[in-house]
């Protein structure tokens, strides 16, 4: 792939080009590259609307509900941009959240270890599938 937006530093032998973010993106050392053995990272992002951009939040702690507001509004932009044929970027975000559950459509109250009424940490019904899913500081899902 080329013309990545990464949390990087410069790799070797790469062009470098400043990426702007979102105003309620809070990433710090985004850069979007393409091999200085190949076309110019202005010439790769114009010829490849393949893209991956990451959001690299991995050393704070951001609320669940939050990202997932967040993650929701991405999902709303892309779908936009390819109704007008415009670049639908791929985007990874890398974050961790204070302790929460999470519920898949599928998931039974039944399966969680605890009351709902005297859960240990917030529980949020999602619109992903699966069962229920912990998140945590260092975890990765």
């Amino acid at each position: 792939m080329s013309g990545l937006a990464l949390p990087c530093s410069r790799p070797a032998g790469s062009m470098l080009l400043d990426r702007q973010l979102g105003s309620n993106a809070r990433a710090s050392g985004m850069v979007l590259w393409a091999s200085r053995n190949g076309p110019s990272a202005v010439e790769t992002e114009r010829r490849s609307r393949r893209r991956c951009d990451c959001f690299d939040l991995y050393r704070e702690l951001v609320p669940y509900k939050e990202a997932w507001s967040w993650q929701k509004s991405l999902v709303e932009r892309r779908h936009a941009l390819m109704d007008r044929g415009e670049d639908d970027s791929d985007t990874l975000i890398i974050l961790q959240h204070p302790p929460v559950y999470t519920l898949g459509t599928g998931s039974l109250e039944g399966n969680l270890k605890f009351d709902m009424k005297d859960a240990p940490y917030d529980v949020y019904r999602t619109e992903r599938g699966g069962e229920v899913t912990y998140h945590g500081p260092g975890q990765i899902a």
